[in-house]
């Protein structure tokens, strides 16, 4: 017989297409209790019937003082829950500061969790993650107390979605496989959608399309069988995305007008896949219907507060691409300016970045170029590193700013550079737009200086475009063409990327060089695996030039690989919420607090030709840290070269 128990287990475990099953067989006395109807509501609410969910908390609050505490908390959680769907967040967080306060007073943990890390992206979003870090610490550590794999897992993908917000892409991708990892051995179809989903995200924002959209229609896949309205409706919008960016636009539109009719109501995350669907509109050149759109967004926004979320402050600069195409480029900066405002009040250095190079490049339209140049110069070099889609956009904004002044031979290197990087990305939208602003560039010429033509330059742009993207070797490969091309030193090269059963030759370039002569055809690796290589195949001048020019590329390579690796060990020190450290060779042990620092100290330590003498009482704690310094190594042995000593216990007491 069924029981409300096995109901609530249905509930916890993800699975509320059959948790709501479970509950319709309930025998009717058992419906009607207030446990049993709150139950009902929070099922009701993650499959997407909103308006069901909140009429049938809003009938038990009617009961008053004869609800208990847990119910009472649980009423809360789920009105703060559908007032997030309905985009009034700061009624949201009224409900879920009610619902934290409820469930400390009847001790329930779980509750406790579940409605502070629905609070915790909330905050973040208003007020960016340095607001939300004390909620952060205290929600930590509950979690810890619990010990509920299925709540750890879902924090791992809460914070990593913060980060994803914050540009934090290689601790927010951590966060999300150690939830994929915990949820290997404790499945939760719900929170593997949203890790799976977090995953994709990332990828697309990364422009990493390698994969194909594989991990998205498996979180689809996932969030379908666990019956979550939320979940579906945010893994279409990541799947119209991505056929955006690869130039399907026909299934964009297909996912993202699915994902639209997915809940009852609206709110910021509906207005997300509205904002997407505009800019499908705006690059197909539907202006009307991408003005719709976008003001049905403005429309929704009921607050101050909510324009800050994520989906409504990122809408700001679609707008103001839609104002710049119809010709409206004074209220377009407007919108832009309030873009960045919002930036800087949430944290959003990649909102910051776009809207800054938008601002750029309305500027230019408008003919104040001194202002435009400003503020390409105020760019840091963090906004424009590691992002592809924004380093395209600014070589855009380059390009078009020294064709409108009349230099077009160096614009058009700029130009190339961005069509290249954009191409090599695979980002279709980011060429039509390149090809589409260096057309109205075109058409608007006004040389306000001579041009200063130098190749020294055009190198040296080229070397801080490898820099700002060590992570494309292809892109490394084909700009690397261009610069050994614009040296004059070299008679061809080629780079040809090879994998076990093709080859194929991305850039070439040919040129008389100098010097007289040919020289052994010399191979440049640039990127060497076993599935794929790419290489530089350099036929370089008779001359001593050429031999320096040679080895300085395969020092700039080298350089590139060693940066690459930093800016990874970076990275992963770039959290909102670090992870705690698992040590090599001991993956069963996750050490945090002090002991943490004691272990992370040892390991330092452990390489170094000296003596060390642990102290204190035997117990797990100084065995850890006895076994840490051959692990730290990767050595299990006691003797190694550079030791004479061996791994000693002394007991005192004995």
């Amino acid at each position: 017989m069924n029981t409300l128990e096995a109901v609530a287990r249905r509930n916890r475990g993800g699975d509320f297409t059959a948790a709501l099953a479970e509950f319709d067989r309930l025998a009717s006395a058992v419906k009607a209790s207030s446990t049993a109807t709150a139950v009902h509501a929070d099922i009701l609410a993650s499959i997407g019937k909103i308006v069901a969910a909140r009429a049938l908390v809003e009938s038990l609050q009617k009961i008053g003082k004869r609800l208990s505490s847990k119910d009472a908390a649980t009423c809360e959680y789920i009105l703060g829950k559908v007032s997030r769907e309905d985009s009034d967040s700061a009624t949201a967080i009224a409900h879920l500061q009610r619902a934290i306060s409820l469930a400390s007073q009847a001790d329930d943990l779980y509750l406790l969790c579940r409605a502070q890390s629905t609070l915790l992206p909330i905050l973040s979003d208003h007020s960016g993650p340095d607001v939300a870090g004390p909620l952060i610490a205290e929600l930590r550590h509950n979690v810890t107390r619990l010990g509920d794999a299925h709540v750890t897992a879902h924090l791992h993908v809460c914070i990593g979605e913060m980060e994803a917000k914050c540009g934090l892409f290689a601790p927010a991708k951590r966060h999300g496989t150690i939830a994929l990892d915990i949820l290997k051995t404790y499945p939760n179809n719900w929170l593997e959608a949203m890790a799976e989903n977090l995953v994709f995200a990332l990828t697309l924002l990364r422009s990493d399309f390698s994969d194909g959209p594989a991990r998205g229609l498996r979180a689809l896949a996932l969030a379908e069988k666990a019956g979550s309205g939320s979940m579906i409706r945010s893994c279409l919008g990541n799947l119209g995305n991505y056929f955006y960016r690869s130039g399907d636009f026909d299934r964009a539109v297909e996912s993202f007008e699915r994902g639209l009719n997915v809940t009852e109501t609206g709110g910021e995350r509906n207005n997300a896949i509205v904002e997407s669907l505009a800019r499908v509109r705006l690059i197909q050149g539907d202006i009307d219907n991408c003005a719709a759109l976008l003001n049905r967004v403005r429309k929704s926004i009921s607050t101050d507060d909510d324009r800050y979320l994520y989906a409504h402050r990122h809408t700001e600069v679609t707008y103001a691409e839609l104002l710049a195409a119809q010709g409206n480029v004074h209220e377009a900066l407007t919108w832009v300016s309030s873009a960045m405002r919002s930036s800087g009040r949430t944290g959003d250095q990649a909102l910051f970045g776009s809207a800054a190079l938008t601002r750029a490049e309305l500027l230019q339209e408008s003919g104040s170029f001194t202002d435009s140049e400003s503020v390409l110069m105020s760019l840091s070099p963090a906004i424009l590193s590691e992002n592809t889609e924004r380093y395209i956009q600014y070589e855009r904004a380059i390009a078009c700013g020294l064709r409108r002044a009349g230099d077009t031979e160096t614009a058009k290197r700029h130009y190339n550079r961005a069509k290249r990087l954009a191409h090599v990305a695979r980002h279709v939208p980011a060429e039509i737009e390149v090809e589409r602003h260096w057309t109205r560039a075109e058409s608007n010429t006004d040389p306000i200086s001579p041009p200063h033509k130098t190749e020294c330059a055009a190198i040296l742009h080229g070397i801080a475009a490898l820099v700002a993207n060590v992570s494309n070797p292809e892109f490394i490969a084909r700009e690397l063409v261009s610069i050994l091309d614009a040296t004059g030193h070299i008679q061809s090269v080629v780079a040809r990327k090879k994998s076990s059963d093709a080859q194929e030759i991305l850039e070439s370039a040919t040129s008389e060089g100098s010097g007289a002569g040919r020289q052994v055809l010399q191979t440049i690796s640039v990127t060497g695996g076993d599935a794929e290589a790419i290489d530089l195949e350099v036929q370089p001048s008779a001359n001593f030039e050429s031999a320096a020019t040679l080895n300085a590329v395969a020092m700039v390579i080298e350089a590139i690989k060693e940066l690459r690796a930093y800016r990874a060990e970076r990275d992963e020190k770039a959290t909102i919420w670090p992870v705690e450290e698992k040590f090599p060779n001991d993956p069963r042990s996750v050490i945090s607090g002090h002991m943490a620092e004691v272990m992370n100290f040892a390991r330092r330590i452990a390489r170094a030709k000296v003596n060390v003498l642990i102290t204190g009482l035997i117990g797990r704690q100084q065995n850890l840290q006895n076994r840490a310094f051959p692990r730290a190594t990767g050595d299990q042995h006691v003797h190694r070269p550079g030791r004479t000593g061996a791994l000693c216990f002394e007991r005192c007491a004995a």
